[in-house]
């Protein structure tokens, strides 16, 4: 299903700030409460309950990286 629009704005408590607005080219605007922020990672704490541990895996490779780099060898089939 293929639909036009659809822009809508979504707090931090995943209720429509903006109702999304469909088929009709509009510019959405909204007040936000910036205190609210921190309400966001206090519903979804990716690390405790809800992260999925047998599907992700965070790794980070504190090591200098270059930006560039060439390898040879035969492209994907």
């Amino acid at each position: 299903m293929i639909t036009k629009g659809g822009s809508t704005i979504i707090g931090p408590d995943s209720r429509y700030v903006a109702d999304p607005v469909f088929e009709d080219p509009c510019i959405i605007y909204a007040e936000l409460e910036l205190d609210r922020i921190t309400e966001g990672h206090l519903v979804l704490g990716i690390d405790g309950h809800y992260s999925r541990p047998d599907i992700f895996h965070l790794e980070v490779n504190e090591e200098p990286q270059r930006n560039v780099t060439f390898e040879r060898g035969e492209q994907g089939s």
